[in-house]
């Protein structure tokens, strides 16, 4: 007897599905084998439909993924966004420690949104606006200037994807992010203090670490 084929999902119907169960289909794809395997002919039969019914909303891969990182954009603002009360100091070290959970725990949101360059676009962005607006207004309430607060939101924006991009990295290569850096007895203030500060600075401690003496060098600034 020969093989059995594996039976493909039954073909909808045109006009069956929307745009957004297109997106959904899409994002779980993306997640389970990466985005780089997405193509509109692999999301087509994953949904059971032509190819033909997918570039009925969207023109071509780019639409597509510019669609997906929208959806991303509004579920990362879901997983990140802290309670609206509490000091500035708090609220912030929460929204940025969520952003290293959230980024860590789903690397397609990553990719989506962090990865890609300037794809990035306004229509993904606003999504994430009025988190921004909120800290501004706490941090101007504390006496920042709206300039001094935003630029300390972006520092600390950059500071935390660039440890979550590092330790992906890290990961990739096989490298325990726990793992200390040796430091010949050559350099001794080096060597003392790197036993008690991880140098890597992607752990959870060390990260936390680093959060704090950013956001209390914000705080003394906003002091002057």
């Amino acid at each position: 007897m020969g093989k059995q084929q594996a039976k493909r999902p039954a073909r909808r119907e045109r006009g069956s599905i929307s745009a957004e169960e297109i997106i959904d289909g899409a994002l779980a794809l993306a997640e389970a084998e990466g985005l780089d395997a997405l193509s509109m002919p692999r999301l087509g039969r994953a949904l059971g439909i032509g190819v033909t019914s997918i570039y009925w909303y969207f023109d071509n891969k780019d639409a597509l993924i510019d669609a997906i990182t929208i959806a991303a954009a509004r579920q990362l603002h879901d997983l990140i966004t802290p309670p609206e009360a509490g000091a500035w100091q708090d609220r912030v070290e929460q929204l940025y420690c969520r952003m290293r959970d959230a980024l860590r725990s789903n690397d397609l949101l990553c990719d989506l949104l962090y990865m890609r360059g300037n794809r990035l676009g306004e229509n993904a962005l606003v999504h994430l606006w009025p988190e921004v607006e909120l800290n501004l207004t706490k941090m101007t309430a504390a006496g920042f200037t709206a300039e001094e607060a935003l630029r300390g939101l972006v520092a600390l924006s950059l500071y935390t994807r660039g440890a979550v991009v590092l330790e992906r990295q890290m990961r990739r290569q096989g490298i325990d992010p726990a793992t200390p850096t040796p430091v010949p007895a050559d350099f001794p203030l080096l060597s003392a203090a790197a036993e008690q500060q991880n140098m890597r600075g992607v752990t959870d401690d060390a990260f936390r670490a680093q959060l704090r003496l950013m956001i209390d060098g914000l705080a003394a600034l906003s002091a002057r």
